[in-house]
């Protein structure tokens, strides 16, 4: 089902949980070419907690949601 679904991944640039070169590399392997990485600057593992970078994170996710689960 990847090879045709759409994915987003939105990786905090300091996050140690989930480090962001594991994520590049699940995000370079996957064969659909709809997908979009989001490296957020100074983000951690809480990107959409974090008010200090939070804006950027919801902001291209929201618009991510709107553009690939549009009914119209």
């Amino acid at each position: 089902r990847i090879k045709t679904m759409p994915v987003l991944i939105v990786q905090g640039e300091r996050d140690g949980e989930s480090r962001p070169d594991g994520s590049r590399k699940v995000f370079d392997n996957l064969s659909t070419d709809k997908k979009q990485y989001l490296s957020v600057k100074d983000g951690d593992h809480y990107v959409y907690e974090d008010t200090n970078v939070n804006d950027q994170a919801m902001k291209t996710t929201v618009a991510w949601l709107d553009k690939h689960t549009s009914t119209n």
